[in-house]
Protein backbone atom coordinates (compact mmCIF):
# COMPACT_ATOMS: atom_id res chain seq x y z
CA UNK A 1 0.00 0.00 0.00
CA UNK A 2 0.96 3.66 -0.84
CA UNK A 3 0.54 6.61 1.00
CA UNK A 4 0.75 10.34 0.40
CA UNK A 5 3.05 11.66 2.84
CA UNK A 6 2.96 15.57 4.15
CA UNK A 7 6.58 17.62 3.04
CA UNK A 8 5.94 19.79 6.22
CA UNK A 9 7.72 17.25 9.16
CA UNK A 10 9.74 15.64 6.13
CA UNK A 11 11.41 18.30 4.29
CA UNK A 12 13.19 20.48 6.74
CA UNK A 13 14.71 17.59 8.35
CA UNK A 14 15.83 15.92 5.36
CA UNK A 15 16.54 18.19 2.80
CA UNK A 16 18.54 20.02 5.71
CA UNK A 17 20.45 17.02 5.98
CA UNK A 18 21.52 17.21 2.64
CA UNK A 19 19.90 14.37 0.59
CA UNK A 20 21.71 14.98 -2.39
CA UNK A 21 24.29 14.12 -4.48
CA UNK A 22 26.71 15.87 -6.89
CA UNK A 23 28.83 14.71 -9.46
CA UNK A 24 31.45 14.60 -9.77
CA UNK A 25 33.91 13.02 -12.22
CA UNK A 26 31.51 10.50 -12.75
CA UNK A 27 31.16 9.08 -9.82
CA UNK A 28 28.30 9.97 -7.04
CA UNK A 29 29.64 12.00 -3.64
CA UNK A 30 27.05 12.60 -0.89
CA UNK A 31 26.65 16.02 0.90
CA UNK A 32 24.34 14.51 4.33
CA UNK A 33 24.97 15.93 7.21
CA UNK A 34 22.15 16.57 10.56
CA UNK A 35 19.92 19.76 10.57
CA UNK A 36 22.59 22.20 11.09
CA UNK A 37 23.00 23.91 14.99
CA UNK A 38 24.44 27.17 16.02
CA UNK A 39 27.52 28.24 14.87
CA UNK A 40 29.90 30.40 17.51
CA UNK A 41 32.85 32.08 16.16
CA UNK A 42 36.36 30.75 16.04
CA UNK A 43 38.03 32.41 18.98
CA UNK A 44 34.99 31.08 21.21
CA UNK A 45 34.86 27.63 20.62
CA UNK A 46 35.64 24.89 22.94
CA UNK A 47 37.07 21.40 21.75
CA UNK A 48 35.55 18.11 22.34
CA UNK A 49 37.58 15.21 22.45
CA UNK A 50 36.73 12.08 23.49
CA UNK A 51 35.41 10.25 26.90
CA UNK A 52 37.77 10.01 29.15
CA UNK A 53 39.51 7.10 28.30
CA UNK A 54 37.35 5.18 26.93
CA UNK A 55 38.64 4.76 23.69
CA UNK A 56 41.32 3.03 25.38
CA UNK A 57 39.79 0.24 26.26
CA UNK A 58 37.94 -0.49 22.87
CA UNK A 59 40.20 -3.44 21.03
CA UNK A 60 37.36 -5.65 19.82
CA UNK A 61 33.65 -5.20 18.36
CA UNK A 62 32.75 -6.92 21.94
CA UNK A 63 34.26 -3.98 23.69
CA UNK A 64 32.57 -1.65 21.54
CA UNK A 65 29.40 -3.56 22.49
CA UNK A 66 30.07 -2.84 26.07
CA UNK A 67 31.44 0.68 25.82
CA UNK A 68 28.26 1.76 23.44
CA UNK A 69 25.99 0.41 26.53
CA UNK A 70 27.21 2.54 28.88
CA UNK A 71 26.67 5.54 26.32
CA UNK A 72 23.34 4.82 25.76
CA UNK A 73 22.53 5.16 29.34
CA UNK A 74 23.51 8.70 29.28
CA UNK A 75 21.38 11.24 26.83
CA UNK A 76 23.02 11.46 23.56
CA UNK A 77 26.00 13.94 23.24
CA UNK A 78 25.29 17.50 22.02
CA UNK A 79 26.57 18.04 18.28
CA UNK A 80 29.78 19.54 18.39
CA UNK A 81 30.03 23.21 16.27
CA UNK A 82 31.90 24.03 13.67
CA UNK A 83 34.29 26.79 13.28
CA UNK A 84 32.40 29.35 11.50
CA UNK A 85 35.22 30.04 8.51
CA UNK A 86 34.17 26.32 7.69
CA UNK A 87 30.32 26.75 8.55
CA UNK A 88 30.59 29.77 6.24
CA UNK A 89 31.96 27.76 3.58
CA UNK A 90 29.97 27.14 -0.35
CA UNK A 91 30.34 23.86 -2.35
CA UNK A 92 32.76 25.92 -4.72
CA UNK A 93 35.14 26.90 -2.06
CA UNK A 94 34.21 23.77 0.24
CA UNK A 95 36.40 21.57 -2.66
CA UNK A 96 39.53 24.36 -2.80
CA UNK A 97 40.59 22.16 0.71
CA UNK A 98 41.63 19.25 -1.28
CA UNK A 99 43.86 15.90 0.74
CA UNK A 100 47.32 15.74 -0.66
CA UNK A 101 47.11 12.04 -1.37
CA UNK A 102 50.93 11.62 -0.74
CA UNK A 103 50.06 12.31 3.30
CA UNK A 104 47.67 9.04 3.68
CA UNK A 105 47.96 6.78 6.10
CA UNK A 106 49.94 4.00 5.19
CA UNK A 107 51.20 5.21 1.72
CA UNK A 108 53.96 3.07 0.39
CA UNK A 109 54.42 1.36 3.23
CA UNK A 110 53.51 -2.19 1.57
CA UNK A 111 50.09 -2.44 2.99
CA UNK A 112 46.76 -3.77 0.99
CA UNK A 113 45.03 -0.72 2.19
CA UNK A 114 45.63 2.98 2.89
CA UNK A 115 43.43 5.86 4.21
CA UNK A 116 42.78 9.36 3.17
CA UNK A 117 41.09 11.93 5.46
CA UNK A 118 37.86 14.18 4.65
CA UNK A 119 37.77 18.03 5.60
CA UNK A 120 35.17 19.46 7.93
CA UNK A 121 33.36 22.49 6.31
CA UNK A 122 30.75 22.99 4.12
CA UNK A 123 27.26 20.32 4.76
CA UNK A 124 30.59 18.58 6.33
CA UNK A 125 29.74 19.78 10.10
CA UNK A 126 29.66 17.09 12.60
CA UNK A 127 33.71 15.68 14.18
CA UNK A 128 34.47 12.22 13.42
CA UNK A 129 37.41 10.76 16.08
CA UNK A 130 39.44 8.53 13.98
CA UNK A 131 41.70 5.68 16.07
CA UNK A 132 43.91 2.89 14.40
CA UNK A 133 44.16 -0.30 16.17
CA UNK A 134 47.31 -1.85 16.16
CA UNK A 135 48.37 -5.48 15.63
CA UNK A 136 49.16 -7.15 17.96
CA UNK A 137 51.58 -10.04 18.24
CA UNK A 138 51.64 -13.71 20.25
CA UNK A 139 52.22 -11.63 23.20
CA UNK A 140 49.70 -8.98 22.88
CA UNK A 141 52.29 -6.08 22.10
CA UNK A 142 51.20 -4.05 19.27
CA UNK A 143 53.74 -4.82 16.19
CA UNK A 144 52.81 -2.09 13.77
CA UNK A 145 55.68 0.50 14.90
CA UNK A 146 52.74 2.07 17.50
CA UNK A 147 54.67 2.33 21.48
CA UNK A 148 51.27 0.25 22.35
CA UNK A 149 49.09 -1.82 21.63
CA UNK A 150 46.55 0.71 22.58
CA UNK A 151 44.29 2.32 20.33
CA UNK A 152 45.91 5.60 18.40
CA UNK A 153 43.96 8.39 18.08
CA UNK A 154 44.85 10.31 14.72
CA UNK A 155 45.15 13.84 15.23
CA UNK A 156 44.05 16.82 12.93
CA UNK A 157 47.17 17.90 10.75
CA UNK A 158 46.48 20.46 8.66
CA UNK A 159 49.49 20.21 6.77
CA UNK A 160 47.67 16.71 5.28
CA UNK A 161 45.39 19.60 3.01
CA UNK A 162 46.16 21.57 0.45
CA UNK A 163 44.15 25.32 1.06
CA UNK A 164 43.89 27.17 -2.53
CA UNK A 165 41.73 29.68 -3.44
CA UNK A 166 39.52 31.38 -0.55
CA UNK A 167 40.99 29.07 1.59
CA UNK A 168 44.41 29.77 1.18
CA UNK A 169 44.58 32.18 4.27
CA UNK A 170 42.02 30.13 6.37
CA UNK A 171 42.66 30.54 10.02
CA UNK A 172 41.25 27.16 11.89
CA UNK A 173 41.75 26.06 15.63
CA UNK A 174 44.51 23.53 16.45
CA UNK A 175 42.41 20.10 16.26
CA UNK A 176 38.69 20.43 14.91
CA UNK A 177 38.83 16.85 14.00
CA UNK A 178 37.78 15.09 10.68
CA UNK A 179 34.55 14.34 8.88
CA UNK A 180 35.05 11.42 7.81
CA UNK A 181 37.46 8.93 5.72
CA UNK A 182 37.97 7.02 2.82
CA UNK A 183 39.81 3.51 1.81
CA UNK A 184 41.77 3.23 -0.97
CA UNK A 185 43.23 -0.42 -1.93
CA UNK A 186 44.07 -2.52 -4.76
CA UNK A 187 40.88 -4.48 -6.82
CA UNK A 188 41.52 -8.46 -8.20
CA UNK A 189 43.73 -8.33 -10.92
CA UNK A 190 43.86 -4.17 -11.20
CA UNK A 191 47.44 -3.28 -10.04
CA UNK A 192 46.21 0.75 -9.47
CA UNK A 193 45.12 2.22 -6.36
CA UNK A 194 41.26 3.08 -6.53
CA UNK A 195 39.22 3.97 -3.72
CA UNK A 196 36.84 1.67 -2.65
CA UNK A 197 34.94 2.69 0.74
CA UNK A 198 34.05 6.15 1.88
CA UNK A 199 32.26 6.97 5.40
CA UNK A 200 31.04 10.81 5.01
CA UNK A 201 28.04 12.59 6.36
CA UNK A 202 26.11 11.00 9.45
CA UNK A 203 25.75 6.80 8.92
CA UNK A 204 26.47 7.19 5.29
CA UNK A 205 28.52 4.77 3.72
CA UNK A 206 29.60 3.83 0.27
CA UNK A 207 31.51 1.26 -1.56
CA UNK A 208 31.89 -0.24 -5.26
CA UNK A 209 33.78 -2.83 -6.52
CA UNK A 210 36.32 -2.92 -9.63
CA UNK A 211 33.59 -2.77 -12.67
CA UNK A 212 31.52 0.06 -10.81
CA UNK A 213 31.73 3.75 -9.61
CA UNK A 214 29.91 4.85 -6.56
CA UNK A 215 26.09 5.33 -6.80
CA UNK A 216 23.62 3.81 -4.27
CA UNK A 217 24.93 4.71 -0.50
CA UNK A 218 24.14 2.68 2.54
CA UNK A 219 23.96 3.74 6.47
CA UNK A 220 23.82 2.49 9.33
CA UNK A 221 20.05 3.13 10.56
CA UNK A 222 17.08 5.34 9.73
CA UNK A 223 15.72 6.41 12.58
CA UNK A 224 11.93 8.16 12.40
CA UNK A 225 12.36 8.04 8.22
CA UNK A 226 9.40 9.45 6.00
CA UNK A 227 8.65 11.61 8.99
CA UNK A 228 10.73 14.11 11.19
CA UNK A 229 13.77 12.01 10.68
CA UNK A 230 16.51 11.61 12.73
CA UNK A 231 19.82 11.13 11.50
CA UNK A 232 22.61 9.17 13.67
CA UNK A 233 25.71 10.11 13.48
CA UNK A 234 29.27 7.72 13.23
CA UNK A 235 30.92 9.90 16.03
CA UNK A 236 34.28 7.71 16.51
CA UNK A 237 36.20 4.54 14.05
CA UNK A 238 38.36 2.46 15.49
CA UNK A 239 40.26 1.20 12.34
CA UNK A 240 42.45 -2.06 12.30
CA UNK A 241 45.58 -1.91 11.13
CA UNK A 242 45.99 -4.24 8.30
CA UNK A 243 48.87 -6.41 7.36
CA UNK A 244 50.64 -6.70 4.05
CA UNK A 245 48.77 -10.16 2.91
CA UNK A 246 45.58 -9.14 4.09
CA UNK A 247 42.26 -9.72 2.12
CA UNK A 248 39.81 -7.36 3.66
CA UNK A 249 39.91 -4.20 5.89
CA UNK A 250 37.82 -3.94 9.32
CA UNK A 251 36.30 -0.63 11.06
CA UNK A 252 34.51 -0.53 14.41
CA UNK A 253 32.33 2.37 14.72
CA UNK A 254 30.09 3.68 17.28
CA UNK A 255 26.93 6.00 16.13
CA UNK A 256 24.86 8.11 18.15
CA UNK A 257 22.14 10.16 18.59
CA UNK A 258 19.31 11.32 20.66
CA UNK A 259 17.60 8.09 19.99
CA UNK A 260 19.66 5.35 19.98
CA UNK A 261 23.57 4.57 19.91
CA UNK A 262 24.56 1.55 18.01
CA UNK A 263 28.19 -0.43 18.46
CA UNK A 264 29.26 -0.99 14.58
CA UNK A 265 31.55 -3.55 12.52
CA UNK A 266 32.50 -3.20 8.83
CA UNK A 267 34.46 -5.97 6.93
CA UNK A 268 35.49 -5.04 3.27
CA UNK A 269 36.40 -7.60 0.91
CA UNK A 270 36.79 -5.58 -2.13
CA UNK A 271 36.12 -7.47 -5.51
CA UNK A 272 36.50 -7.07 -9.36
CA UNK A 273 32.66 -7.03 -9.85
CA UNK A 274 31.25 -7.84 -6.21
CA UNK A 275 32.27 -5.96 -3.43
CA UNK A 276 30.81 -6.96 -0.08
CA UNK A 277 30.92 -5.25 3.19
CA UNK A 278 29.77 -7.46 5.99
CA UNK A 279 27.89 -5.27 8.81
CA UNK A 280 27.54 -6.92 12.29
CA UNK A 281 25.92 -4.16 14.86
CA UNK A 282 24.23 -4.06 18.23
CA UNK A 283 21.58 -1.12 18.71
CA UNK A 284 20.87 -0.10 22.09
CA UNK A 285 17.24 2.90 21.82
CA UNK A 286 16.92 5.30 24.34
CA UNK A 287 13.19 6.10 22.78
CA UNK A 288 10.96 3.43 22.87
CA UNK A 289 8.59 5.31 20.21
CA UNK A 290 11.68 6.20 17.48
CA UNK A 291 10.75 3.94 14.35
CA UNK A 292 13.89 1.84 13.14
CA UNK A 293 14.53 1.79 9.04
CA UNK A 294 17.06 -0.58 9.05
CA UNK A 295 19.86 -1.53 6.59
CA UNK A 296 18.26 1.94 4.79
CA UNK A 297 19.82 2.66 1.05
CA UNK A 298 19.45 5.91 -0.51
CA UNK A 299 19.65 6.83 -4.17
CA UNK A 300 18.26 8.73 -6.80
CA UNK A 301 15.74 8.08 -9.54
CA UNK A 302 15.12 11.26 -12.25
CA UNK A 303 13.37 9.65 -15.30
CA UNK A 304 14.14 6.59 -17.26
CA UNK A 305 10.99 3.83 -18.04
CA UNK A 306 7.97 4.81 -17.61
CA UNK A 307 8.90 8.81 -17.55
CA UNK A 308 10.56 10.38 -20.14
CA UNK A 309 12.97 13.50 -19.31
CA UNK A 310 12.42 17.52 -19.94
CA UNK A 311 12.66 18.39 -23.52
CA UNK A 312 15.94 20.44 -23.40
CA UNK A 313 18.04 16.94 -21.79
CA UNK A 314 18.28 14.62 -24.06
CA UNK A 315 19.74 11.51 -22.45
CA UNK A 316 17.17 9.24 -21.92
CA UNK A 317 17.91 7.62 -18.36
CA UNK A 318 18.53 9.76 -15.40
CA UNK A 319 18.99 7.48 -12.15
CA UNK A 320 21.63 5.57 -9.88
CA UNK A 321 18.96 3.03 -9.90
CA UNK A 322 16.35 1.21 -11.84
CA UNK A 323 14.14 -0.59 -9.03
CA UNK A 324 13.73 -2.17 -5.58
CA UNK A 325 14.51 -5.69 -5.21
CA UNK A 326 12.83 -7.70 -2.80
CA UNK A 327 13.07 -11.31 -1.82
CA UNK A 328 10.75 -12.26 0.63
CA UNK A 329 10.33 -16.14 1.77
CA UNK A 330 11.36 -18.02 -1.61
CA UNK A 331 8.89 -15.20 -3.79
CA UNK A 332 11.00 -12.57 -5.63
CA UNK A 333 9.00 -8.93 -6.46
CA UNK A 334 10.25 -5.96 -8.70
CA UNK A 335 9.31 -2.78 -8.05
CA UNK A 336 9.83 -0.15 -10.97
CA UNK A 337 11.23 3.15 -9.42
CA UNK A 338 9.00 6.37 -10.33
CA UNK A 339 8.57 9.93 -9.25
CA UNK A 340 5.88 11.17 -7.76
CA UNK A 341 5.33 15.38 -7.20
CA UNK A 342 4.78 14.26 -4.03
CA UNK A 343 6.31 12.19 -1.60
CA UNK A 344 4.72 8.65 -1.34
CA UNK A 345 5.41 5.89 1.21
CA UNK A 346 4.76 2.19 -0.03
CA UNK A 347 4.90 -0.66 2.32
CA UNK A 348 5.56 -3.92 1.42
CA UNK A 349 4.84 -6.81 4.42
CA UNK A 350 7.02 -9.24 4.60
CA UNK A 351 7.67 -13.00 6.61
CA UNK A 352 10.89 -14.06 5.87
CA UNK A 353 12.83 -11.64 4.55
CA UNK A 354 16.21 -12.88 2.93
CA UNK A 355 17.16 -10.04 0.99
CA UNK A 356 16.39 -6.27 -0.78
CA UNK A 357 18.29 -3.77 -2.24
CA UNK A 358 18.20 -1.45 -5.01
CA UNK A 359 19.48 -2.28 -8.55
CA UNK A 360 20.73 -0.55 -11.16
CA UNK A 361 19.35 -2.74 -13.75
CA UNK A 362 19.99 -1.06 -17.05
CA UNK A 363 23.56 -1.41 -17.97
CA UNK A 364 23.95 -0.43 -21.53
CA UNK A 365 25.59 3.02 -22.15
CA UNK A 366 22.78 3.90 -24.99
CA UNK A 367 20.13 4.29 -22.56
CA UNK A 368 21.91 7.07 -20.69
CA UNK A 369 24.24 8.48 -23.14
CA UNK A 370 26.52 10.12 -20.12
CA UNK A 371 30.19 10.10 -20.68
CA UNK A 372 30.46 12.15 -17.18
CA UNK A 373 28.23 10.86 -15.07
CA UNK A 374 28.27 7.14 -16.53
CA UNK A 375 25.05 5.76 -14.72
CA UNK A 376 25.45 3.04 -16.92
CA UNK A 377 28.35 1.96 -13.95
CA UNK A 378 26.45 2.71 -11.17
CA UNK A 379 26.51 -0.45 -8.90
CA UNK A 380 23.87 -2.43 -7.70
CA UNK A 381 23.33 -2.67 -3.90
CA UNK A 382 21.93 -5.70 -2.00
CA UNK A 383 21.34 -6.72 1.79
CA UNK A 384 21.40 -10.16 2.72
CA UNK A 385 20.75 -10.85 5.95
CA UNK A 386 22.54 -13.65 7.58
CA UNK A 387 19.37 -15.28 8.48
CA UNK A 388 16.39 -13.77 7.46
CA UNK A 389 14.79 -11.45 9.26
CA UNK A 390 11.39 -11.80 10.49
CA UNK A 391 8.21 -9.89 9.86
CA UNK A 392 8.08 -6.41 9.51
CA UNK A 393 7.60 -4.40 6.09
CA UNK A 394 10.38 -2.88 3.45
CA UNK A 395 9.26 0.52 2.94
CA UNK A 396 9.99 2.42 -0.24
CA UNK A 397 10.11 6.11 -0.06
CA UNK A 398 9.86 8.21 -3.43
CA UNK A 399 10.39 12.16 -3.29
CA UNK A 400 10.04 14.91 -5.70
CA UNK A 401 13.22 15.81 -6.52
CA UNK A 402 14.29 19.14 -8.66
CA UNK A 403 17.79 17.85 -10.28
CA UNK A 404 19.66 14.82 -10.14
CA UNK A 405 22.00 16.19 -7.73
CA UNK A 406 19.51 15.48 -4.99
CA UNK A 407 19.00 11.85 -3.75
CA UNK A 408 15.16 11.22 -3.39
CA UNK A 409 14.88 7.26 -3.21
CA UNK A 410 15.39 5.04 0.27
CA UNK A 411 14.66 2.29 1.42
CA UNK A 412 14.78 -0.10 4.62
CA UNK A 413 13.26 -2.86 6.64
CA UNK A 414 11.01 -1.94 9.68
CA UNK A 415 10.79 -4.75 12.17
CA UNK A 416 7.19 -5.51 13.31
CA UNK A 417 8.28 -4.45 17.23
CA UNK A 418 9.06 -0.85 17.92
CA UNK A 419 12.31 -1.12 19.94
CA UNK A 420 12.57 -1.38 23.78
CA UNK A 421 14.77 1.26 25.66
CA UNK A 422 17.94 -0.09 26.14
CA UNK A 423 17.27 -3.68 25.17
CA UNK A 424 20.20 -4.48 22.22
CA UNK A 425 18.86 -5.35 18.79
CA UNK A 426 21.75 -7.38 17.01
CA UNK A 427 22.19 -7.51 13.57
CA UNK A 428 24.48 -9.44 11.02
CA UNK A 429 24.41 -8.91 7.29
CA UNK A 430 26.15 -8.20 4.04
CA UNK A 431 25.92 -5.42 1.50
CA UNK A 432 26.89 -6.21 -1.93
CA UNK A 433 27.71 -3.60 -4.21
CA UNK A 434 27.84 -5.36 -7.59
CA UNK A 435 27.92 -4.80 -11.43
CA UNK A 436 25.08 -6.42 -12.43
CA UNK A 437 21.22 -6.55 -12.99
CA UNK A 438 20.19 -8.89 -10.44
CA UNK A 439 21.83 -10.81 -7.39
CA UNK A 440 23.29 -13.81 -7.59
CA UNK A 441 20.87 -16.49 -6.09
CA UNK A 442 18.08 -14.84 -8.46
CA UNK A 443 18.30 -17.43 -11.41
CA UNK A 444 15.31 -19.49 -12.46
CA UNK A 445 13.16 -17.00 -12.84
CA UNK A 446 12.01 -14.76 -15.47
CA UNK A 447 12.82 -10.93 -14.85
CA UNK A 448 11.23 -7.23 -15.72
CA UNK A 449 13.84 -5.86 -18.17
CA UNK A 450 11.69 -2.70 -19.42
CA UNK A 451 8.64 -0.80 -17.88
CA UNK A 452 6.95 1.37 -20.61
CA UNK A 453 4.06 3.83 -19.95
CA UNK A 454 1.66 5.49 -22.26
CA UNK A 455 -0.77 8.07 -20.91
CA UNK A 456 -3.33 8.33 -23.44
CA UNK A 457 -5.06 11.31 -24.34
CA UNK A 458 -8.78 9.16 -23.14
CA UNK A 459 -7.04 8.89 -19.72
CA UNK A 460 -6.26 5.79 -20.25
CA UNK A 461 -3.16 3.96 -18.81
CA UNK A 462 -1.23 1.55 -21.10
CA UNK A 463 1.60 -0.72 -19.72
CA UNK A 464 3.87 -2.73 -21.44
CA UNK A 465 6.12 -4.65 -18.97
CA UNK A 466 9.20 -7.00 -20.58
CA UNK A 467 10.07 -9.83 -19.33
CA UNK A 468 13.64 -11.41 -19.73
CA UNK A 469 13.74 -15.31 -19.31
CA UNK A 470 16.37 -16.96 -18.26
CA UNK A 471 18.92 -18.25 -21.10
CA UNK A 472 18.72 -21.79 -19.86
CA UNK A 473 14.86 -22.65 -20.63
CA UNK A 474 13.88 -25.79 -18.37
CA UNK A 475 13.04 -28.73 -20.07
CA UNK A 476 11.24 -29.52 -21.93
CA UNK A 477 12.15 -27.19 -23.80
CA UNK A 478 8.61 -24.36 -24.61
CA UNK A 479 8.00 -23.90 -27.92
CA UNK A 480 6.42 -20.81 -30.16
CA UNK A 481 2.79 -22.33 -30.52
CA UNK A 482 2.87 -23.54 -26.02
CA UNK A 483 -0.17 -21.40 -24.46
CA UNK A 484 1.44 -18.01 -23.52
CA UNK A 485 1.44 -18.01 -19.60
CA UNK A 486 -1.64 -16.82 -16.93
CA UNK A 487 -1.79 -12.91 -16.14
CA UNK A 488 -2.54 -12.14 -12.38
CA UNK A 489 -2.76 -8.79 -12.14
CA UNK A 490 -4.01 -6.20 -9.00
CA UNK A 491 -4.57 -2.59 -9.42
CA UNK A 492 -5.44 0.36 -6.70
CA UNK A 493 -7.57 3.42 -7.76
CA UNK A 494 -7.42 1.95 -11.21
CA UNK A 495 -9.28 -0.97 -13.53
CA UNK A 496 -7.26 -3.47 -15.55
CA UNK A 497 -9.91 -3.41 -18.30
CA UNK A 498 -7.58 -5.61 -20.74
CA UNK A 499 -4.52 -7.66 -20.50
CA UNK A 500 -2.35 -9.60 -22.80
CA UNK A 501 0.97 -11.36 -22.82
CA UNK A 502 3.12 -12.33 -26.64
CA UNK A 503 6.29 -14.19 -26.45
CA UNK A 504 8.69 -11.80 -28.91
CA UNK A 505 11.08 -14.54 -28.87
CA UNK A 506 12.49 -17.86 -27.38
CA UNK A 507 13.88 -15.59 -24.20
CA UNK A 508 10.91 -12.71 -24.15
CA UNK A 509 7.80 -11.72 -23.34
CA UNK A 510 5.55 -8.62 -23.20
CA UNK A 511 2.84 -8.24 -21.19
CA UNK A 512 0.49 -5.23 -22.25
CA UNK A 513 -1.96 -3.85 -19.67
CA UNK A 514 -4.92 -1.11 -20.02
CA UNK A 515 -6.09 0.44 -17.15
CA UNK A 516 -8.60 2.92 -16.64
CA UNK A 517 -7.62 5.26 -13.73
CA UNK A 518 -10.74 5.14 -10.80
CA UNK A 519 -9.61 8.55 -9.03
CA UNK A 520 -9.45 11.96 -10.46
CA UNK A 521 -5.43 12.62 -9.99
CA UNK A 522 -4.11 10.00 -7.68
CA UNK A 523 -1.86 7.56 -8.95
CA UNK A 524 -2.47 3.93 -9.87
CA UNK A 525 -0.87 1.22 -8.49
CA UNK A 526 -0.48 -2.10 -10.09
CA UNK A 527 1.04 -5.53 -9.39
CA UNK A 528 1.44 -8.27 -11.98
CA UNK A 529 2.76 -11.64 -11.80
CA UNK A 530 3.13 -14.66 -14.42
CA UNK A 531 1.68 -18.13 -13.63
CA UNK A 532 1.66 -21.12 -15.58
CA UNK A 533 -0.64 -24.28 -14.07
CA UNK A 534 -0.72 -22.28 -10.47
CA UNK A 535 3.17 -21.69 -10.38
CA UNK A 536 4.83 -18.41 -10.97
CA UNK A 537 7.04 -18.13 -13.91
CA UNK A 538 8.23 -14.88 -13.23
CA UNK A 539 9.23 -12.23 -10.37
CA UNK A 540 6.22 -10.29 -9.14
CA UNK A 541 5.87 -6.73 -10.92
CA UNK A 542 4.75 -3.50 -8.84
CA UNK A 543 4.67 -0.01 -10.21
CA UNK A 544 3.13 3.46 -9.00
CA UNK A 545 1.98 5.10 -12.03
CA UNK A 546 1.30 8.83 -11.83
CA UNK A 547 -1.76 9.64 -14.42
CA UNK A 548 0.18 12.95 -15.14
CA UNK A 549 4.11 13.31 -15.94
CA UNK A 550 5.18 15.29 -12.59
CA UNK A 551 6.49 18.93 -13.44
CA UNK A 552 10.39 19.33 -13.89
CA UNK A 553 12.10 22.47 -12.85
CA UNK A 554 15.46 23.06 -14.56
CA UNK A 555 17.98 23.90 -12.65
CA UNK A 556 20.46 27.26 -12.96
CA UNK A 557 23.12 24.57 -15.46
CA UNK A 558 20.33 24.64 -17.95
CA UNK A 559 18.76 28.52 -17.54
CA UNK A 560 21.89 30.02 -16.24
CA UNK A 561 19.03 32.01 -14.33
CA UNK A 562 18.46 31.65 -10.50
Amino acid sequence: MTHRISLTGFAKAAFAVGICSTVVSGAICEAQSPTPTAQVDDEKRIDVGSEDGASRDISRYEDLVEHTRNVASQPGAPREELPLSLARLNYDAYRMIAFRYERALWWNQNRPFWLEFFHRGFVHRDRVSINILPRKGENGSAVSGADSAEPVTIPFDRGMFEYRGPTANMVLPTDIGYAGYKVIGRFPGDPSGQEMLTFLGASYFRSRSGATGYGTSARGLAVNPAATEEFPVFREFWIRDPDANDRTFTTLALMDSPSVAGAYEFTLTPGAVDTTVSVKCTLFFRDAAAKAGIAPLTSMWMWGDGLEGPPKDARPSVHDADGLQILDDDKWTWRALSRQSYPSLTSVPVKSLEGFGLMQRERRWSRYQDDEARYHQRPSVWIEPKSPWQGGTIELFEMPAIHEGHDNIVCYWVPPERPKPLEPIELDYDVHFFAGSQPASHKSLAKVARTDVVRRADGLLEFQVTFSRPRKVPEPAERQDDPPPEIEATSIRGEVIERSVTASDPLTWKVSLIVRPTSADEPVELSMNLQRDGTRIAETWSYLAAQAPPPYKYPQVYTRQD
